[in-house]
């Protein structure tokens, strides 16, 4: 289906993929995310539906998201390169 989650960790202007030893907030990610919808003008997913949809559909791309020993979500294997 349209998983704008996958379109926005593939758009090398706001998003790097690397190699997946830091994480990144995934509250941030999900916030550069919302960013870059508005800005694309794509339709907004869910919180839950882009956490969701960013494992199912990065995996291939080795994009993990997990919960921190504190229970924080976080998001491995990608940078961001603007600001929330």
């Amino acid at each position: 289906g349209n998983n704008s989650a996958l379109q926005f960790v593939l758009d090398n202007e706001y998003v790097e993929l690397k190699q997946p030893e830091v994480p990144v907030s995934a509250q941030e990610v999900f916030a550069l995310y919302r960013r870059w919808a508005s800005d694309a003008g794509v339709k907004v997913m869910g919180r839950n539906a882009f956490y969701e949809a960013l494992g199912d559909g990065g995996g291939r791309l080795g994009v993990v998201v997990a919960d921190d020993r504190s229970g924080l979500k976080t998001v491995f294997g990608i940078g961001l390169k603007k600001n929330p």
